[in-house]
């Protein structure tokens, strides 16, 4: 049998193993929501659903998040959700200044004419 105070020193130990693990599980899920943030794709990066059970879905092998796989799973839920996407503006909406336009004949261009 093992002694009560080497037991209780291992115990403390795979606690605190378990929390540093926690901790690098969040920290890896922090940065895979700031990659899916960075792609500006989505209105709201969350929606992407990082836990710890899909964490290895985003990893590459050396352990750190793989950014193209970021990317394809942000693609994939667009795909799935289009309504998740951040929206894209183009085109003319018919306002602000479009040009210079030579001002045709007015009252301005005959009070002008008429003062020379």
């Amino acid at each position: 049998m093992f002694q009560r105070d080497y037991v209780e020193q291992l115990r403390a130990e795979a606690a605190a193993n378990r929390v540093k693990a926690k901790r690098a599980d969040d920290l890896a899920a922090r940065l895979v929501l700031a990659i899916a943030e960075g792609t500006g794709k989505l209105i709201d990066a969350s929606d992407l659903a990082v836990s710890a059970e899909v964490l290895p879905e985003f990893m590459d092998d050396d352990g750190m998040p793989d950014e193209a796989k970021v990317q394809e799973a942000v693609a994939r839920l667009i795909a799935a959700r289009p309504h998740l996407a951040r929206p894209v503006f183009a085109g003319d909406v018919g306002q602000g200044v479009t040009g210079i336009t030579e001002a045709g004949p007015g009252l301005g261009a005959m009070l002008r004419q008429a003062a020379l």
